[in-house]
């Protein structure tokens, strides 16, 4: 349980990890709640393992999901943080972000990832979309 009384969820990266993250949160992933049935039906079910995903790309993915359910009906507040969101000192984290929402079935964080990647390579040369391609494939162990 939260400090706020809301219950959590755990969740094993692919470096074994466990971070938790809100039910309330969770819930925006088809794929946590689709597993979050198990954990209903088990309270000692084991933290839901993610083994496409590293720590710091769940750790955002955490925090984009927490603060669309804590502002749902705060357009703007959501717009706000979206655009801070997808600021990235490199376009590494941008596409682990995407595979990470394609995994975890979060269509509005693929909407947004996706279209702030497509506003990215807008007028990019093919060499320079190349590069782009080559970094963000070398993630280490992890896939995403």
């Amino acid at each position: 349980m939260s400090s706020s009384g809301e219950r959590m969820i755990a969740l094993k990266s692919c470096e074994g990890d466990v971070v938790y993250i809100k039910e309330t949160g969770a819930v925006q992933s088809l794929f946590i709640r689709r597993e979050m049935k198990f954990i209903k039906a088990d309270p000692a079910y084991p933290p839901i393992d993610l083994d496409m995903i590293n720590t710091a790309t769940l750790n955002k993915v955490i925090d984009y999901c927490n603060h669309h359910a804590e502002f749902a009906n705060d357009k703007a507040a959501l717009d706000s943080f979206d655009a801070q969101f997808v600021e990235f000192d490199g376009n590494t984290s941008l596409f682990q972000l995407i595979h990470a929402a394609h995994y975890l079935k979060i269509y509005s964080l693929m909407d947004l990832t996706c279209r702030t990647l497509s506003q990215n390579i807008k007028g990019k040369s093919i060499a320079k979309l190349r590069r782009l391609s080559e970094n963000s494939s070398d993630n280490g162990e992890c896939l995403i």
